[in-house]
């Protein structure tokens, strides 16, 4: 399994190796890193999908447009990028 880390917090998603980058996110087994729980990919609204951990719950929402797991891959970094920014803000 490869994996992909999809928070600030260092959450990781591992897919099949045989999912390259540019593959469809919907393809194959995807397993939270943290728990070892079987991650589901769920269409939570017309404009946002979302992962979801059968074991532990974490939850990771993000726009439909997000198709390939490169594209998660980009869009994770951009996320946590601007958190961090966020975050040392507001520490002054």
């Amino acid at each position: 399994m490869a994996k992909i880390v999809v928070t600030e917090y260092g959450d990781a998603i591992a897919r099949q190796a045989n999912a390259g980058l540019d593959k469809n996110i919907d393809f194959g087994i995807k397993q939270h890193v943290i728990c070892n729980g079987f991650v589901d990919l769920h269409q939570i609204s017309n404009t946002h999908q979302a992962f979801s951990c059968r074991r532990c719950n974490f939850y990771l929402r993000f726009p439909i447009a997000i198709t390939t797991w490169r594209l998660l891959m980009n869009f994770s970094r951009a996320v946590s990028c601007v958190a961090k920014a966020a975050e040392r803000t507001l520490k002054g």
